[in-house]
């Protein structure tokens, strides 16, 4: 049907961090057997709203502009200013954009 609004996700983007921790060095220092690998670790200027504006920057153009944001984190950079507000304004969404944050817990992502 063309000219209907779609509604749901229609691109995905991630952005992890670029330092790396090796797992030998976590299990040296807390004791127990290393896993194989590395950890992804953030910067010290880094947090969940800074590696979101990062993700949303790489979405690909051609999934258009979203009309909402919605940004779940454990640990929010700010107590009482809405991270996904700035996040819409980072994208140059409208006011009319709806904005959610859901935090202050670890089902934050569910």
């Amino acid at each position: 049907m063309s000219g209907t609004p779609t509604a749901g996700i229609l691109a995905v983007a991630a952005y992890v961090p670029r330092y790396r921790l090796p797992r030998e060095l976590i299990a040296r220092e807390w004791g127990g057997t290393p896993g194989p690998g590395e950890r992804a670790v953030a910067n010290h200027d880094e947090d969940s709203l800074s590696m979101a504006v990062n993700a949303a920057l790489a979405l690909p153009a051609a999934a258009g502009r979203p009309d909402a944001v919605f940004l779940a984190t454990t640990s929010a950079p700010y107590t009482e200013k809405q991270g996904a507000a700035t996040l819409a304004a980072v994208l140059g969404l409208p006011a009319t954009a709806r904005t959610l944050d859901i935090g202050s817990t670890l089902r934050a992502g569910t």
